[in-house]
């Protein structure tokens, strides 16, 4: 697959398809606050499906943020003549921090990268960009060695 048809695939994810769907859910909560049922087969019924709407909603969240961090990186690379090379060894790296032990490596790992973004990147939205993929990738891995 090429820059150009990635890119383009990146491009056409509609993020607002997302939010909608999370309004939907949201709308669609009912509280068991608002029933005297707590102890009824019922009220347990409609506590357990509010917190699973609830889970569903950040899952929904965290799907939105992840896929523009990945839209942002391949845009930035795409569109980067002078240092493109350098963008796609940082990115490289970033995904290495996939390979962590524990969270100490982890930790060590994004020290790293953020040192090199910094050494490499001398564009203020690209660094924010980068720094971001960072810690999307460092936070699922953190969240993988719990």
């Amino acid at each position: 697959m090429s820059d150009k048809s990635i890119l383009d695939f990146f491009n056409g994810i509609d993020l607002n398809i997302i939010d909608d769907q999370m309004q939907r859910i949201s709308d669609s909560i009912v509280k068991v606050d608002d029933f005297d049922v707590e102890d009824s087969f019922y009220g347990r019924a409609l506590k357990s499906n509010e917190e699973n709407q609830k889970i569903i909603i950040e899952l929904l969240t965290s799907i939105k943020a992840d896929t523009k961090n990945l839209s942002n990186i391949v845009e930035l690379i795409h569109q980067s003549n002078e240092n493109q090379e350098e963008l796609i060894e940082i990115a490289r790296e970033i995904l290495s921090i996939s390979a962590a032990t524990d969270r100490a490596d982890a930790d060590n790992r994004l020290k790293k990268i953020i040192g090199k973004i910094n050494d490499v990147v001398t564009n203020g939205e690209k660094v924010i960009k980068l720094i971001g993929f960072a810690t999307t990738i460092y936070n699922l891995v953190v969240g993988l060695l719990k």
